[in-house]
C-alpha cells in the first residue's frame, strides 16, 4: 500500500491540522460516526473539530491521485535521454576493452 501522508487543511485558514485525542463523548459517537479529532495550530484561527472517516478517505484518495499525477507528468524525453546515456556508457565501456 502506498504511504502518502495526507495533510488535512484547516477549514477556516488552510493551515495543516494537528491530530488531537478525542473526548469521551467523541469516542462514544465514534461507534456510530467514525471520526478523528483535529485542531488548527494557528493561534489566530483556533478551529477544532471532528472529521469523519469518509472525509478523510476522500482526502487520502485525492492525495494519492495527486501523487500519481506528479509521477506521470515526468516527460517521456527524460526517460529516453537516460536510456541513451546508459547505452552510450555501455558502448564506450565495450569499446575500451
Amino acid at each position: 500500500m502506498n504511504s502518502v501522508q495526507v495533510v488535512h487543511p484547516c477549514p477556516r485558514c488552510g493551515e495543516p491540522l494537528r491530530r488531537e485525542h478525542r473526548l469521551r463523548l467523541h469516542r462514544f459517537l465514534g461507534y456510530f460516526w467514525p471520526s478523528k479529532r483535529f485542531r488548527c495550530p494557528n493561534s489566530l484561527c483556533g478551529w477544532e473539530g471532528l472529521l469523519s472517516s469518509r472525509e478523510m478517505r476522500v482526502r487520502r484518495d485525492e492525495a494519492l491521485a495527486s501523487a500519481a499525477r506528479a509521477v506521470s507528468l515526468t516527460p517521456a524525453w527524460v526517460f529516453a535521454l537516460l536510456l541513451m546515456l546508459a547505452l552510450a556508457l555501455l558502448l564506450w565501456s565495450l569499446a575500451r576493452s
